[in-house]
């Protein structure tokens, strides 16, 4: 099955969006786009991934998604309801951590753009059944 996923950067240097969506009102109204264009996975990402960005750590990540991401996820569920639909959220992360406290958020999926090199992500996907 295809399914339509909708990227919501969370960054103040996004390649594609140029840092567009990093308030909560901003991610807010950006999430009710993909939600009202048909996507079927919101991904949520707080570190750049484009050429030549400087990676940062897990504390700098998670200071950016902490106040945001359990807002989408509500949303999101929100929305599920009033819907009837099932749309699930995503974290973009290769941060053991962040991938944890999301999932902890109640995340539905994991993108590891690292390709779970780290073998804690791999344990934590296997005993939640991500």
């Amino acid at each position: 099955m295809t399914k339509l996923v909708g990227i919501l950067n969370i960054t103040p240097d996004s390649f594609s969006d140029g840092g567009k969506y990093n308030s909560l009102e901003t991610a807010l109204n950006r999430l009710q786009e993909l939600l009202n264009d048909g996507a079927d996975v919101i991904d949520i990402g707080a570190e750049s991934t484009r050429p030549t960005a400087i990676a940062i750590s897990h504390d700098e990540e998670w200071l950016r998604l902490e106040k945001i991401l359990p807002e989408i996820i509500f949303a999101v569920k929100k929305f599920n309801q009033k819907t009837g639909k099932k749309i699930q959220t995503s974290i973009d992360s290769y941060h053991f951590e962040t991938i944890e406290k999301a999932h902890e958020c109640g995340v539905d999926v994991i993108n590891d753009v690292k390709g779970l090199v780290d073998e804690r992500i791999v344990k934590l996907i296997a005993k939640k059944n991500i």
